[in-house]
């Protein structure tokens, strides 16, 4: 009995690095073809939708969207979106200076990890009733002064963990060079 336990716990320890190792797989697969569209196009509607695609094939994204910051830097303008509702676009497709959470993410050039947007004081109310919970935010940083940012919202109530993270700002990292 005691050899079948432990033949059985390293079966399911083998199990799981081998899902572990095809997530990061998968990751770095979409990774590369971000890395791959940004530097065959510089058409930057092309690699914005591109990146949206991929990244919502990554778990527990259930929406990505991207704000621009206009010439004057006075409005932060909708460019790109996937599952967006349609009141949203018509309510937050331009955000004036210097309302809401994206404005503070732009301002602090830092990403944002929000574990309940229903409770985020900065969430403005279009934003609250799409009825995700948590959203990672990523500024569009080039030469040093912030662009854009891209958000991602899911309706699960746990943060985007350190992995995730990591890999959604090697992303943006990778767009960043053709904003």
């Amino acid at each position: 009995m005691v050899i079948l336990e432990i033949v059985l716990k390293n079966y399911l320890a083998m199990n799981s690095k081998v899902l572990i190792l095809t997530l990061e797989k998968r990751n770095l697969d979409i990774l590369h073809t971000i890395t791959c569209a940004v530097h065959q196009s510089f058409d930057l509607d092309h690699v914005y939708n591109t990146a949206l695609d991929l990244v919502l094939t990554l778990k527990d994204v259930d929406m990505a969207f991207i704000y621009l910051i206009s010439k004057d830097r006075k409005e932060a303008v909708l460019q790109a979106h996937r599952n967006l509702t349609e009141d949203y676009i018509s309510r937050a497709s331009r955000i004036p200076y210097p309302n809401g959470i994206t404005w503070s993410l732009l301002n602090s050039g830092q990403v944002f990890n929000v574990e309940d947007i229903q409770k985020d004081k900065d969430v403005g109310p279009a934003g609250k009733q799409m009825g995700h919970r948590r959203g990672l935010g990523i500024p569009i940083i080039l030469e040093g002064i912030v662009m854009d940012v891209i958000w991602l919202a899911s309706y699960n109530t746990v943060k985007f963990s350190d992995a995730e993270v990591k890999l959604n700002v090697s992303i943006v990292t990778s767009i960043g060079t053709v904003s």
